[in-house]
Order: structure tokens, then C-alpha cells, then sequence
């Protein structure tokens, strides 16, 4: 079983680096602490003697909503 990420605009993807905070558990792809730069279209191959499968899935990580105001408000 394998894991592949598609290069943002392209059909070409390339092998997911796995790493501490991405992980294969039994065949799942854990992504800890995701980060907008993770966002894109996965596909995940299957491989054994009888044949083989693939699958493609989407993730989509958004930031979390930030606000600043200028100038800063001193009356709480």
C-alpha cells in the first residue's frame, strides 16, 4: 500500500514523505497538527498478487479564523 500526493495543477504526484507527523497506520494516512500546505488530492494504490486497487480522496485544511484590529481599542 502506498500513498501519493498530485502536484497542485498537474496530473503528475509524487510519494508522501512520511515522517513524524505523517504517518501510515494499517493503511490509513494520519496527518498530525494538518497545515493548509497539506490541502491537495491523495491517492492511495493497493498492490498484491491478485490484482490491484486505487483510490483518490481530497483534504482540505482551512486556517482558523484571525482578526487584528488597528488601531487597538483600550476601553474593556
Amino acid at each position: 500500500m502506498k500513498w501519493y500526493k498530485f502536484i497542485e495543477g498537474t496530473n503528475r504526484k509524487q510519494a508522501v514523505a512520511l515522517n513524524e507527523r505523517v504517518k501510515q497506520v494499517a493503511g490509513t494516512l494520519i496527518i498530525r497538527e494538518a497545515r493548509v500546505e497539506d490541502s491537495g488530492k491523495f491517492l492511495c494504490v493497493v498492490n498484491n498478487s491478485v490484482g490491484g486497487e486505487s483510490v483518490e480522496t481530497v483534504l482540505t485544511v482551512t486556517a482558523p479564523l484571525k482578526a487584528k484590529i488597528d488601531p487597538p481599542r483600550s476601553d474593556y
